[in-house]
């Protein structure tokens, strides 16, 4: 190889480099990201929003596109420089566990920020751990009945253990108060037995789910506006 093509290659490598530190080059072969369902999603998003669906970014399908490549842009974003090397295992579990169970991922991600803020070890006032915050009793529970490999309490601090559980806990919840999903993200809150006595006095809970709507409908306007490129470089540069 003569010194030209030395350069070249050199230069070449160098701007794939800086490509990928800016989230403008990913190649679907390297990344091994799963694509978003979009049909799945489509049917959850509307059961999420409702009739504000055809007005919310969630429908916005052109602005879209590579849904599984901008999650992970956005995923990465959140998470805290020494936690920004789990990145592509979380957008992986919440790509994988989402299309299991048939959420939207972008769902998901709102319950992540809403629970924890990203922080793979956050611990929260009655024992909940990791970015989903689950309390050990629960993950325990839960694992037996979806036959879940799960045997230590700290496992939930890894975030794809703690992805696979939380989703399928959301799951049940989403069974157990069907078509209403202001009551299962409730009930992932509070629990199910508080949502049933709420719903026996005819009241509706309206804290955490509107916290969870306003993050999921937040999530979709950077991932529809392309504003998450630019929140992971000022994050990268805090």
């Amino acid at each position: 190889m003569n010194r030209n093509n030395t350069i070249i290659t050199v230069v070449g490598s160098f701007m794939i480099m800086i490509a990928f530190q800016n989230f403008q080059f990913m190649p679907e072969d390297l990344m091994g990201l799963q694509p978003v369902n979009e049909s799945m999603r489509e049917v959850h998003a509307k059961e999420i929003l409702g009739s504000q669906y055809k007005k919310s970014m969630a429908a916005q399908k052109s602005e879209l596109s590579d849904l599984h490549f901008k999650l992970y842009q956005e995923v990465r974003s959140q998470l805290s420089p020494q936690h920004r090397s789990k990145a592509f295992r979380l957008t992986q579990a919440i790509l994988k566990e989402s299309a299991q169970r048939g959420f939207d991922p972008v769902f998901v991600a709102a319950v992540i920020k809403t629970e924890s803020r990203y922080n793979p070890l956050a611990i929260g006032d009655v024992g909940e751990i990791g970015l989903m915050q689950i309390r050990p009793e629960t993950a325990f529970w839960i694992a037996k009945k979806y036959k879940i490999n799960f045997s230590r309490a700290d496992e939930l601090k890894d975030p794809v253990k703690n992805v696979q559980i939380g989703v399928a806990y959301l799951d049940y919840l989403r069974g157990t108060f069907p078509s209403k999903a202001y009551r299962y993200i409730a009930a992932y809150n509070m629990g199910p037995r508080n949502v049933r006595k709420l719903m026996a006095q005819n009241k509706r809970p309206k804290e955490y789910p509107s916290r969870i709507f306003k993050h999921y409908k937040e999530t979709y306007e950077r991932l529809a506006s392309g504003l998450v490129q630019t929140d992971a470089i000022l994050s990268a540069s805090n």
